[in-house]
């Protein structure tokens, strides 16, 4: 719920068009961390991808 709301407001905020997202985590990283992946339509291209 938390997770969804987040990308919402980053939707609106960003003004692109959220399809799907998806989180896994790397265990295999050094410290463990979650992978979060996210399928983005009509992002503008004065927005960065890293800064989504």
């Amino acid at each position: 719920m938390v997770l969804s709301n987040t990308l919402q407001r980053a939707e609106e905020k960003f003004n692109f068009d959220l399809v799907e997202f998806s989180i896994y985590p790397d265990s295999d990283a050094s410290p463990p961390k979650y992978v979060f992946l996210i399928e983005a339509l009509n992002i503008p291209e004065n927005v960065k991808k890293k800064r989504i």
